[in-house]
């Protein structure tokens, strides 16, 4: 298995996999959301009874506690919101993680809804076996908080799609940390899922398409004496723009200034760039500080260092 993650300066992650060597999808578990908890520590100390929350891009969204095992008769959490994509988890902790799936992703209590353990120690899926013990075993459920205890809170099926040059079984998801309700989250899960649509007459460069992956819209450079790449981003609200990247194939070694409907924008500020180096290209990867449910119009120059 293949991992890649891209993580930018906003701290959100996307989690890129490839799964090689198997001829089912279901044989491999790709994500298991999980609470670590010292000794000492019951998972009760560490995350709210109320442990989940879950939304999908219309903003509904619903809450479920662990006070009894959060399951319906399918394993999927009891009244869950219709297709959601984005859950959260409630840990007593002012900044809590948040994932966003693609749609059709299974996001139910660990297990997939079942009741593996006794559950008397704790409300939650608990065991000590791993990551810090490493007792040789299966796995081993806890009956005193004396070590490292782990407690898987969710399990999930991303979607997976199978690559016709190699069969590979391939995926993505958004990984990241908020001190924001899940409700101001659904704009970041519309704009990766769903981002807006780009216009350019900048003759001088390809457009490729937004890279789900990436998280970035992807340029590439078909005239090397060009120095401008002007644009237009068509959003709105089911289509808003937050926190974009952008990457330029073969921009070369160039220095850059942004101008944004007009106004100079601020390096460190509003964006920041770097230009990754390969073999045969140097690609400049944009990350805008920037938030909007409008069209705007973006302009780039390439100076020399």
């Amino acid at each position: 298995m293949d991992e890649y993650y891209y993580i930018y300066p906003d701290g959100i992650a996307i989690r890129h996999f490839m799964i090689h060597g198997v001829t089912d999808e279901d044989e491999y578990s790709v994500s298991e959301p999980t609470l670590f908890s010292n000794p000492g520590d019951k998972p009760e100390e560490n995350i709210m009874l109320e442990a989940v929350r879950l939304a999908n891009l219309s903003g509904e969204v619903s809450s479920h506690s662990y006070e009894t095992w959060p399951s319906d008769k399918d394993g999927n959490f009891q009244d869950a919101v219709d297709d959601p994509v984005i859950a959260t988890l409630n840990l007593k902790s002012s900044i809590k993680p948040f994932y966003i799936y693609e749609p059709g992703t299974g996001i139910t209590p660990y297990g997939g809804g079942r009741r593996e353990i006794d559950y008397r120690y704790s409300k939650f899926h608990s065991r000590n076996h791993w990551p810090v013990s490493q007792v040789p075993c299966d796995g081993r459920f806890v009956l005193a908080a004396d070590r490292v205890t782990s407690s898987a809170i969710t399990s999930v099926e991303p979607v997976k799609r199978q690559r016709e040059n190699d069969n590979a079984w391939v995926g993505c998801f958004i990984m990241g940390l908020s001190d924001k309700p899940i409700e101001q989250i659904v704009p970041l899960a519309r704009f990766w899922l769903h981002p807006p649509v780009i216009g350019t007459d900048s003759k001088a460069y390809a457009y490729e398409g937004f890279n789900r992956d990436e998280r970035a819209y992807y340029f590439s450079k078909e005239n090397e004496l060009a120095n401008d790449l002007s644009l237009t981003v068509y959003a709105c609200s089911e289509h808003p723009l937050v926190h974009p990247v952008f990457v330029i194939k073969k921009w070369g070694q160039y220095s850059l200034e942004i101008e944004q409907d007009g106004r100079k924008l601020e390096e460190g500020n509003d964006f920041t760039y770097s230009v990754r180096r390969s073999l045969d290209s140097k690609d400049l990867i944009i990350w805008f500080n920037l938030s909007t449910q409008d069209d705007i119009h973006l302009n780039l120059t390439a100076g020399q260092f």
